[in-house]
């Protein structure tokens, strides 16, 4: 005599791309094979990603027959060229007969923003050396767009690091001294 099976999403992650949309599988699984059929109901739920904009919505009806353990629902990922945070949604599970739902059920799908902003160093800071003291340079760096996560950026200016970072659209600049 075979257990009840257990039916559950899988948890996955999907890279988001840059346009278009990008196909992504949901695995539907059985704990155990059963000798009856089992059918589930399924539908997505946004978390921080909304259907329409970073995914594709997705429901609909599964049948297990005998012997199968495994069905993969597939959904689609919206690309979009945004640096942002990753995003999540969910694939609900409901209306089980011939197994039963947990509380772990529920499948979570996570978005990861393959996005990062390009940096640009403005090529406009000049100093005239002098021969004592020491002058001041500021250098403007910006980002394509703006970014949910901290962004740093190291280089090296005359021989003397200069560290930028960024947080969205705010930047938090520092001087370069010239020896000179």
């Amino acid at each position: 005599v075979l257990a009840t099976p257990q039916v559950s999403a899988g948890n996955v992650t999907f890279d988001e791309g840059h346009d278009g949309t990008v196909p992504g599988m949901v695995p539907i699984v059985l704990s155990n094979q059963s000798v009856e059929p089992v059918t589930v109901r399924y539908a997505t739920a946004d978390k921080s990603a909304v259907a329409g904009a970073d995914y594709v919505a997705a429901s609909g009806e599964l049948t297990f027959t005998p012997g199968i353990t495994r069905i993969d629902v597939p959904v689609g990922i919206i690309g979009e060229l945004v640096a942002e945070a990753n995003e999540a949604f969910e694939m609900q599970l409901s209306g089980v007969t011939g197994g039963v739902l947990t509380a772990t059920s529920n499948g979570n799908v996570v978005i990861r923003d393959d996005d990062p902003p390009d940096i640009f160093i403005e090529p406009t800071a000049t100093v005239v050396e002098g021969n004592v003291g020491s002058k001041n340079v500021a250098l403007v760096v910006t980002m394509s767009q703006t970014d949910a996560d901290n962004v740093a950026v190291d280089f090296v200016a005359i021989e003397r690091s200069l560290f930028q970072e960024c947080v969205g659209q705010g930047c938090h600049r520092r001087a370069v001294r010239d020896h000179g």
